[in-house]
């Protein structure tokens, strides 16, 4: 099989004459050093070049099955010339490219994507893309010392439906510029150095789908900006210097589904500033100043809501019943209204993480019953209510770490009906004493993950500070007796027959302890409560009530 046909087979190629000779070459030589066949490189070099020549691919660059052209070296000043008519697609990369030259494409009518990336770029020429009527895709990006595109330079190319400016160095755009790009549909002039854009700017981009104009230096925008770009899906306005958006800035605005509003400093949003963004979708908000939201703010289509990295001490929400994700973390919020998720039904993520967050109201996720991820790490808190997660069946991960939690109430778990939650507790000044018991023996049952379950250590009580929770035995997690006088969860889990689980008070009384347990069922033919007492002396006494007269009215009652 002769070299070539060796290639073809091994890459799969046709055997056609579109296949080039030069990428054929190539891949030979690489096919023969891995099979450790010894070649002679310079009849192969030689050949390598007639092929570039017999099959019209310019010096400097690769061509691909004949319609892509793709130009890479530093040496290459201007831009290739006598394209074949098959070329459809011509990419010059990090070339020594510093103009580019009016009619640059002179007899290339034939394209339809051109790519100038990453050079020395400083001018383009009015004239530059002229002849080019079915270009589609141009990019002009990465060109640090390009400052300015002129008047004219884009107004014969009204095929155009995808516009790249990435990452040059413009400061101004004129206002006719985008005038002849009636199909547009995709725009991007990110990571420039605009600081204002001509109200009339966009006037004529009646299909523009996307537009990209984050990370430039823009402070403040027209109200009018917007209003032709009925189109509009995306707009991505991140990491600018925007402080405030004139209420009518997106009324024109309708079929918007992301808003990218990341990084600037926005102190305020307008109550009915998102009014008539009636599909949006997606909201990111993230890394600005807001101090506090109304609950009039948001529209009620949204599904996803970023307000990460705020300065939020107050904070409504409204009825979003569409809303699945939740971003809340790296805020100032010490105490949340009771009712705040209360109108999210269809919550499924949130993120309360690192906040001031002192104490949660209990029924804060009531109802909630598609909830999937909580975070609550690197907060304050020091207590969690028994019932806070009663609706949460499905909860696949609950972080909790980084708090100042000391125990956890009895019953927390209870709902949870995934085999595996996964959970993250380390961080937390636990006191491993009888109030540690249940969380003891939810662990031991298997029924949760603790991702940094070897980190959950002990700081009190004093015996057994800075000892791992999962290395203790369940006989050491025990209460002096004057720990007794208020109620307590029980110092053992009861179960019925059926394993459903009770739940337990401790109390002292007259010098009398009291163990009192509700059942769901009191008929049941087994049930047995244990309980293990520490006395003074250091020793441990166990008791044991079997099912007998003590049950009356579901509760059965243990008196040590």
């Amino acid at each position: 099989m002769s070299p070539a046909g060796g290639v073809e087979a091994f890459l799969g190629l046709p055997h056609t004459k579109e296949i080039n000779l030069v990428s054929v070459i190539i891949r030979t030589i690489i096919l023969f050093k891995v099979n450790g066949m010894k070649i002679q490189a310079v009849p192969l070099l030689l050949f390598l070049q007639l092929s570039r020549h017999a099959n019209g691919c310019p010096a400097l660059c690769q061509c691909f099955l004949g319609s892509k052209v793709v130009c890479t070296e530093e040496g290459m000043t201007t831009l290739p010339r006598n394209l074949s008519s098959h070329v459809r697609e011509l990419l010059v990369v990090s070339s020594g490219l510093r103009s580019v030259a009016p009619l640059a494409f002179r007899g290339a009518g034939q394209l339809t994507k051109v790519a100038l990336i990453s050079s020395p770029l400083t001018a383009v020429s009015p004239a530059a893309f002229a002849g080019l009527p079915l270009l589609e895709e141009l990019d002009i990006s990465g060109h640090y010392n390009l400052e300015a595109l002129e008047m004219g330079t884009l107004d014969q190319l009204g095929n155009l439906t995808s516009l790249l400016l990435n990452n040059n160095h413009l400061s101004k755009l004129e206002s006719g510029l985008f005038d002849s790009l009636e199909k547009l549909e995709g725009l991007e002039l990110r990571g420039n150095v605009l600081r204002w854009l001509p109200s009339v700017l966009f006037q004529h981009l009646h299909n523009l789908r996307r537009l990209d104009l984050s990370m430039n230096i823009i402070s403040s925008m027209d109200e009018d900006l917007l209003n032709n770009l009925t189109s509009l899906r995306s707009l991505k306005l991140s990491h600018n210097l925007i402080s405030v958006f004139p209420p009518r800035t997106f009324r024109r605005a309708s079929q918007l589904k992301e808003l990218s509003l990341q990084g600037n400093i926005i102190s305020e949003l307008h109550p009915g500033l998102f009014t008539h963004l009636t599909s949006l979708e997606e909201l990111n908000l993230r890394g600005n100043k807001l101090m506090s939201v109304r609950a009039v703010v948001f529209p009620p289509s949204l599904r996803e809501l970023d307000l990460q990295g705020n300065q939020l001490v107050q904070l409504a929400l409204g009825t979003l019943p569409e809303l699945t994700r939740l971003v809340l973390a790296q805020n100032r919020l010490l105490d949340l209204p009771e009712d705040l998720l209360k109108n999210l039904t269809a919550l499924e993520h949130v993120d309360l993480s690192e906040n001031r967050l002192r104490s949660l109201p209990g029924g804060l996720f009531s109802g909630l019953s598609r909830i999937l991820s909580v975070h609550l790490n690197l907060n304050n808190l020091s207590s969690l209510d028994a019932d806070l997660f009663r609706d949460q069946e499905s909860l696949e991960r609950l972080y909790l770490s980084e708090n100042r939690l000391q125990t956890i109430p009895h019953g927390l778990f209870e709902g949870f009906h995934r085999t595996q939650s996964v959970m993250r507790l380390r961080g937390n000044p636990w006191n491993c004493d009888c109030g540690m018991l249940y969380l003891y023996g939810w662990l031991e049952s298997g029924r949760t993950a603790v991702e940094d379950l070897s980190h959950v250590s002990c700081e009190g009580p004093a015996a057994l500070s800075g000892q791992n929770l999962v290395h203790l035995e369940r006989d050491q997690l025990v209460c002096p007796t004057s720990y007794m006088g208020r109620p307590s969860p029980a110092p053992a889990v009861p179960r019925t027959s059926n394993s459903t689980r009770s739940r337990c008070v401790l109390q002292e009384s007259g010098g009398m302890l009291s163990i009192s347990c509700t059942v769901p069922d009191c008929s049941q033919s087994q049930l047995r409560l244990e309980a293990s007492v520490l006395g003074q002396d250091g020793r441990t006494t166990s008791y044991v009530l079997n099912k007998g007269a003590d049950c009356v009215n579901a509760t059965v009652t243990l008196t040590v």
